[in-house]
């Protein structure tokens, strides 16, 4: 399986910064069924196990295949002279470009469910910081409300307090049911990824999500290497010859006519071809362009999380003094603290957001 491992594939490996926190994933297995899962252990499993992968590897051996027999039929003779020179001209060819094809399909499925697993680890990472966030603001809230029914015992609030925070807290635990349907589910997506049980529990090691700026990148320099290696613009470029070459053998042998209306087919399918190739090139610009602006941005957004959190950090620190001396509450310090982890799981969102953008990016152009 490792004959296309593109070095991209690998990259993960050594951007791992594991710490101690190790988050277990309730399910319905029994004690035998845990399993810890590390960023190299998905991506292992994805390598070995994965349906798509297996599915595009088969497709390149039968590929492979019929190369080798396109081009063990190259001399023989045919049904009939067209087929003939087609075995010759075309068959090998055709074969030959759906051999590269298939190599290409290969590379980019590992590339795409790699990331695809990555993202689903440090996605389920992150939910986990926001399910505890959630659960600190639902204990801070119940101890609210026993605050508030005290103050109505001594006339110091009303009943619409209490049912305001009532609410509050009957919004808050709705958030929380939807934040555990979906643990449920990335759980679901993190086996059926790996391949094995639904019910093996995972114990997933919490991991820094990478950070770093990424390298100016030369967008002339990055389109005119994809006009030569773009699988699709390859495609239609080899297509067209493919036509050409099948244009020349009708013509060859069109006698009394015989092939008028195949001859029409193929000047047809290469005037096509050509509205084709035109379009797949402006459409490899646009999206070059497209990808490096998410880069740009999500570079930008981190900056802003960044700053938002020193904010929220020092609003903490002004709140913590002031209960410190009696002028504020400790539920009030407790709300600044969850608005401070809010901030850092919104700083670790936007640097998934920005890793995300740039292997979507090397993929797209290595």
């Amino acid at each position: 399986m490792n004959r296309l491992m593109n070095k991209r594939g690998l990259a993960v490996l050594s951007i791992l910064a594991v710490l101690v926190t190790v988050i277990a994933i309730p399910t319905m297995g029994t004690d035998d069924d845990y399993e810890t899962l590390t960023l190299v252990g998905i991506e292992s499993a994805i390598l070995n196990d994965n349906i798509a992968i297996a599915q595009a590897e088969l497709a390149l051996d039968l590929a492979e295949e019929e190369l080798d027999e396109a081009e063990d039929n190259k001399g023989s003779s045919g049904s009939s002279v067209i087929e003939t020179s087609k075995n010759r001209r075309y068959y090998p060819k055709e074969a030959d470009m759906n051999r590269y094809i298939a190599e290409q399909d290969l590379q980019d499925t590992i590339q795409a469910e790699v990331l695809s697993g990555t993202e689903l680890y440090y996605n389920y990472v992150l939910l986990i910081k926001e399910i505890s966030i959630k659960n600190d603001t639902l204990l801070r809230l119940e101890d609210e409300l026993a605050g508030v029914v005290r103050k109505i015992e001594l006339g110091l609030a009303t009943d619409n307090d209490r049912t305001a925070k009532e609410l509050e807290i009957a919004n808050t635990e709705y958030e929380l049911m939807l934040l555990q349907d979906e643990k449920t589910t990335l759980f679901l997506d993190m086996n059926l990824a790996l391949q094995q049980d639904l019910a093996t529990v995972l114990v997933i090691e919490e991991v820094d999500i990478p950070f770093e700026q990424y390298k100016e990148a030369d967008l002339d320099e990055a389109l005119e290497f994809l006009l030569v290696t773009d699988q699709t613009l390859y495609g239609l470029e080899k297509q067209q010859e493919l036509d050409e070459i099948l244009l020349d053998i009708y013509e060859d042998n069109n006698r009394r006519d015989a092939y008028d209306s195949n001859i029409i087919i193929q000047e047809n399918a290469i005037e096509q071809a050509d509205l084709e190739i035109a379009d797949r090139i402006l459409n490899i610009e646009y999206q070059l362009r497209s990808k490096y602006n998410e880069v740009l941005n999500g570079y930008d957004t981190v900056q802003i999380r960044l700053l938002e959190l020193e904010n929220l950090k020092l609003q903490q620190e002004i709140l913590t003094k002031r209960f410190d001396v009696g002028y504020e509450t400790e539920n009030t310090v407790k709300a600044a603290e969850e608005s401070t982890a809010a901030g850092e799981l919104a700083l670790m969102q936007a640097k998934l957001d920005y890793y995300v953008a740039i292997e979507s990016f090397e993929n797209f152009i290595d």
